[in-house]
């Protein structure tokens, strides 16, 4: 039996199954019925393809940011704790801190804490609408 090659597929096909499915191979894969190592043998095949690609991700992330930021001007405390948490909150002071309490060395970990940290009031100030009043903490 002859060895046979990757699935021939088009460059439109594969290109419109890439944004169909956000930037996502294996689902780009299942709409174009092949397996996933042949799209990425594509992929490997074409550098133009594979700038494609990356400009369907980073719209795809775009486009996340924005429901994530919707959510925060209705109030949703949890997209908030996400903004505060990321590299968003950061510069402002905003971080979280997680501690591990041991018994012994050799021990698993028998308590973990995570708390959002708020930030000092003239930081917050400067982070715009955030003020000293908000502050967010969760322990889990």
């Amino acid at each position: 039996m002859a060895k046979r090659g990757p699935k021939r597929i088009t460059k439109r096909a594969l290109r419109e199954a890439l944004e169909a499915s956000a930037g996502i191979v294996s689902l780009a894969a299942r709409r174009l019925g092949v397996d996933r190592r042949t799209v990425y043998y594509h992929l490997s095949r074409d550098r133009k393809l594979q700038r494609e690609l990356e400009e369907v991700r980073r719209l795809a992330v775009l486009m996340a940011e924005q429901v994530v930021f919707e959510r925060v001007r209705e109030g949703d405390m949890e997209a908030v704790r996400m903004i505060l948490k990321s590299q968003l909150g950061a510069p402002y002071g905003w971080s979280e801190r997680r501690s591990v309490a041991l018994k012994h060395k050799a021990d698993f970990p028998t308590a973990i804490r995570v708390e959002v940290v708020r930030p000092e009031p003239a930081r917050a100030a400067a982070a715009g609408n955030l003020t000293g009043d908000h502050v967010l903490s969760e322990v889990r």
